[in-house]
């Protein structure tokens, strides 16, 4: 059994998804998983990832044969994962090459912890850093509800027991990370943070980033 499973859903993310996968495939800790959750992708994406399975067989493919949503592809990859501990990374997101194993280190030393998020950098669409690292708040309900808190999702990982307790749950308006943390604070979960930056955040023209600065009456990240 894999010490760690990465757990990735992609729909139609033939743009980025081989860069991500590498940054996986690179880790300095060489015994983990990738389930990867087609959720219904019309690109080529899905030669790609045929491709890959034969290529490294710590890749499995899970497919959705018609568009669910993230929200669905995140849990069916938790329920498809061989190993106890979740790391979750975005299709188009990069994960630094010690990323699991400071992720492990920490669930060593910290074993009660139920959700781990750590540091990261926003990157430009080629992939290199574009800011300063965002060191993560410890979170609470307060901060939380009045919207002052930092959080990234692809840099988080869990107890695959702690995911199964708590699904992932959709909410018209509202992204799946963000309903998630309100569950798992309401549900009084153990938070660990740490502030060594162990993903890279790309700036995509579509996608949340840009929704929250074009809401802030920002101009897109992207062209920065």
């Amino acid at each position: 059994m894999p010490v760690a499973t990465f757990v990735m859903p992609t729909y139609n993310g033939a743009g980025y998804i081989a860069e991500t996968v590498e940054t996986i495939r690179k880790q300095s800790v060489e015994d983990w998983e990738l389930v990867i959750v087609d959720d219904g992708s019309t690109d080529s994406t899905p030669l790609y990832l045929y491709w890959l399975q034969k290529l490294d067989k710590r890749v499995r493919v899970v497919r959705h044969k018609k568009n669910q949503g993230t929200v669905a592809a995140r849990n069916t990859g938790i329920k498809a994962a061989r190993s106890d501990l979740i790391l979750v990374i975005d299709h188009d997101d990069l994960c630094h090459a010690y990323r699991l194993k400071e992720t492990l280190r920490h669930f060593k030393r910290n074993p009660d912890t139920d959700i781990f998020h750590a540091a990261w950098v926003e990157c430009s669409i080629t992939g290199e850093p574009a800011t300063e690292a965002y060191k993560p708040h410890r979170l609470t309900k307060k901060k939380f509800l009045a919207n002052q808190f930092l959080f990234c999702h692809s840099t988080c990982a869990y107890p695959k027991k702690v995911a199964l307790k708590h699904p992932y749950r959709l909410i018209e308006g509202r992204t799946d990370d963000h309903v998630a943390l309100d569950d798992w604070l309401t549900a009084g979960l153990k938070f660990r943070t740490a502030n060594k930056v162990l993903c890279g955040v790309r700036r995509l023209p579509m996608g949340q980033m840009q929704e929250m600065r074009a809401a802030q009456g920002l101009p897109p990240s992207w062209r920065e």
